[in-house]
């Protein structure tokens, strides 16, 4: 599920500097290796696309 799946890198995000520090390289990668590159919504978020690289700031 790809609510589960932005939770789970933002949790890494803040607690493993090496995905930290790859996010910050190439954010692309690590939106596709947790499978968020074509993500048109979350459950609870508007219909429309998505940025997981805004939420991810911003939450």
């Amino acid at each position: 599920m790809t609510g589960d799946d932005i939770h789970a890198l933002k949790k890494a995000l803040v607690s493993d500097a090496e995905v930290r520090e790859r996010f910050q390289a190439d954010p692309d990668a690590v939106l596709r290796e947790y499978g968020l590159s074509d993500v048109d919504g979350l459950p609870g978020e508007p219909d429309g696309d998505f940025d997981p690289r805004s939420w991810l700031i911003n939450n």
